[in-house]
């Protein structure tokens, strides 16, 4: 029974190593797959915060681009709406003094370049009129 005893421990001894063995690889094993997942996911928090501010960069480069553009616009806004004024005022004073001009001027033998001129007036307030009544409709 001495023989079996011993030949049982012996065994179990074995069997003990082959068990701590297996642990010790199964613990390094594991230890080196979180080395991974580690480095796997700090490359990738890097990645990302590389990403963030890039987008950050472009962002506040919209955003900068916005606001100029934004300035030209009411500058633009700020001209046309002068020149709506001056137009407006040519639509309502042109063809008033058109027609004082064509009063004024003498019936018989006008110079050549005023009739020239005023027939150009009233081709150009004619144009101006129409364009005028297809913004309005």
């Amino acid at each position: 029974m001495t023989a079996a005893y011993e030949e049982k421990l012996e065994e179990e001894h074995w069997y003990k190593v082959d068990l701590e063995n297996d642990i010790q690889y199964r613990n390094k094993e594991f230890g080196r797959q979180m080395k991974d997942t580690i480095s796997a996911y700090e490359a990738k928090v890097a990645e990302e915060s590389w990403y963030r501010t890039k987008s950050e960069k472009e962002n506040q480069r919209l955003i900068t681009e916005c606001a100029e553009l934004k300035g030209v616009a009411k500058y633009w806004k700020g001209c046309f709406s002068k020149l709506a004024v001056i137009a407006n005022r040519a639509i309502e004073d042109v063809p008033k003094m058109l027609t004082d001009a064509e009063i004024a001027m003498p019936i018989f033998n006008p110079p050549k370049a005023i009739e020239d001129f005023l027939g150009y007036c009233r081709k150009l307030v004619r144009e101006i009129k129409n364009i005028v009544a297809r913004a309005r409709s």
